[in-house]
């Protein structure tokens, strides 16, 4: 093995490195299982970026925008910004209105405006990611899986509703 490094004054700089959040709902909190997509950004800037996954199962862009403010603060004077910000909600806005999760789409826009506008104070590149599409038979096996007897046997997602949520804030 290499003997271990020697004090040096440069070190602090030397072990800084640039940061990535990944903001959002299940959908980036489960980008770190295996194969997942967070997990390949990792990957690909391990050494040169620490990724911080903020993903939060269930959460819509209402909650996010609540939680955005702690997460994504303004840097410090001298600080250096996030290498990149991504944002993903709009899976769970889209369900049903039924749906405890729901969130209108004219609200759904401001907040994800007022998200990416804090993201982008905060990092040098912001990406914003659209919904996915949805598919039913597999939406409703997960159901089954998920409440068993309870299952609804109702599509709460739809990739209709999805398409209606924007990837991007109009500003």
């Amino acid at each position: 093995p290499p003997p271990p490094p020697r004090a040096r004054a440069d070190l602090p700089a030397l072990l800084s490195r640039s940061s990535i959040v990944l903001f959002g709902d299940s959908l980036t909190q489960r980008g770190f299982e295996r194969d997942g997509w967070a997990a390949a950004v990792a990957d690909y800037y391990g050494r040169r970026a620490d990724v911080y996954n903020r993903g939060y199962g269930g959460y819509n862009a209402r909650w996010g925008a609540e939680l955005a403010p702690a997460l994504l603060p303004p840097p410090l004077p001298g600080a250096g910004r996030h290498m990149l910000v991504t944002v993903w909600f709009g899976a769970n806005d889209a369900a049903l209105p039924s749906e405890r999760a729901h969130v209108p789409l004219s609200e759904f826009e401001a907040h994800l405006d007022g998200v990416v506008t804090r993201a982008a104070r905060a990092a040098h590149r912001v990406v914003v990611v659209t919904p996915p599409p949805v598919h039913g038979p597999t939406r409703l096996a997960y159901q089954r899986r998920k409440y068993g007897d309870k299952a609804s046997g109702v599509e709460e997602r739809t990739t209709e509703l999805s398409a209606a949520y924007p990837p991007a804030p109009k500003s």
